[in-house]
């Protein structure tokens, strides 16, 4: 049962993040990490206010498949988070890891993608860290998670 809620738990998180990461996509043509951080991300939440003008932090680069993922906030110029997600390159979801349920370490086995937050993301929000789930064969219960997905 600790499981199901552990997993119940991590899956939301992934969906609030990428709900609220809702962007227009920014296509890298390059593998190299430093064109990554000229990437700006623009959110536009329903309803919310976004200034025109706000702070975009990045988390660090880490390894994901054939490509990168790393975390980011937008904070206004009044110090206020805006909004924050997860930005992956392309090729990031290819090539992931192969790991049965059995075998699996969650939160630190090779299908488990930690993402720590940027200083400042975990100054104004109560988070450090984001971490995605690979789970090629899927979990128990079955006829629910037992599909490949991500938690």
């Amino acid at each position: 049962m600790k499981q199901l809620i552990k997993t119940f738990t991590c899956f939301l998180g992934i969906i609030v993040v990428f709900l609220f990461s809702s962007c227009k996509k920014d296509i890298l043509t390059s593998k190299d990490d430093s064109e990554m951080a000229a990437v700006s991300s623009h959110v536009q939440i329903p309803g919310a206010e976004v200034p025109d003008s706000y702070n975009t932090f990045y988390g660090p680069v880490v390894q994901m498949g054939n490509g990168h993922a790393r975390t980011w906030i937008n904070v206004s110029q009044d110090n206020r988070a805006l909004a924050f997600g997860v930005e992956l390159t392309d090729g990031a979801l290819e090539d992931l890891p192969d790991i049965p349920e059995e075998e699996r370490d969650f939160i630190s086995g090779p299908a488990d993608f930690l993402l720590v937050l940027h200083p400042k993301a975990r100054e104004l929000t109560p988070y450090d860290h984001i971490c995605i789930n690979w789970n090629e064969h899927g979990h128990e219960p079955a006829g629910i998670y037992n599909l490949p997905h991500f938690d």
